[in-house]
């Protein structure tokens, strides 16, 4: 009779997710969306209150009661999973249980357009000039 190796499945498991993580979330992102529709989107919708550069500057935010989320922020954006931008962008503002202030972006924008909106935001957080 053969044994079943449940170590050996779990260490290959782990390798290939590990491999996955890897990639990078801008690298799936990339694949999902298109980073130059997801900038026209982001200069129709999110702009106002995320800024042009998305730093959380835009002209609506000073009336906000929270402010924006800055999309340049390494330590905010290198610990986000392209999923969990998405779902952010998604839900808006009841994602994060607060102010309702960010549009549930899912009642009028396609998943398409959603992954398109990740896409750019993913190279809002890579545009930022070295130290």
């Amino acid at each position: 009779m053969r044994r079943s190796n449940h170590l050996g499945t779990v260490v290959i498991g782990l390798l290939l997710c590990g491999g996955l993580l890897g990639r990078g979330s801008a690298a799936w992102a990339a694949e999902r969306g298109n980073d130059a529709n997801g900038k026209k989107l982001y200069l129709t919708y999110c702009f106002t209150c995320h800024g042009k550069d998305g730093k959380g500057e835009g002209y609506a935010a000073k009336i906000q009661p929270v402010r924006p989320r800055d999309l340049t922020s390494d330590i905010y954006m290198s610990t986000r999973t392209d999923a969990q931008l998405f779902k952010a962008i998604s839900e808006g503002s009841s994602h994060f249980r607060g102010p309702m202030v960010m549009p549930v972006w899912w009642q009028s924008l396609t998943e398409q357009q959603l992954w398109d909106l990740v896409a750019y935001v993913r190279t809002l957080h890579q545009q930022q000039p070295a130290g």
